[in-house]
């Protein structure tokens, strides 16, 4: 039935946050859900936007902070993808949403 439905859209929302609060991964939340681990993150995001309790190196591969945070400043860009270019030329495995959660985490920066 459409109710039905409509509670299921909005449970999935809410979901998010429910299953990250109950200690599950990114990985784990997006199996459960059938989304991608990004979509997980850019949710979790908006909740630590929104005053939640998120931790932020829970969302992103923090081992290479650092490398994001100089390749940022070396480059000079807030553009995502040169910054992941740079990372991969260098052999590290980085995905658009590492770049997203550093953005967000160093300055203040939401990136869509």
């Amino acid at each position: 039935s459409p109710e039905e439905f409509e509670g299921e859209q909005l449970f999935k929302e809410y979901d998010t946050f429910y299953l990250y609060q109950k200690g599950a991964s990114i990985e784990e939340i997006a199996s459960l859900l059938s989304i991608v681990p990004g979509t997980v993150v850019d949710r979790l995001l908006k909740e630590h936007k929104a005053g939640k309790e998120v931790r932020l190196d829970d969302l992103f591969k923090k081992e290479l902070e650092e490398e994001i945070l100089s390749t940022i400043r070396d480059l000079k860009t807030d553009k995502l993808r040169p910054i992941r270019d740079a990372l991969l030329q260098k052999g590290h495995q980085v995905e658009y949403t590492d770049l997203k959660v550093v953005f967000y985490k160093h300055f203040a920066i939401y990136k869509k």
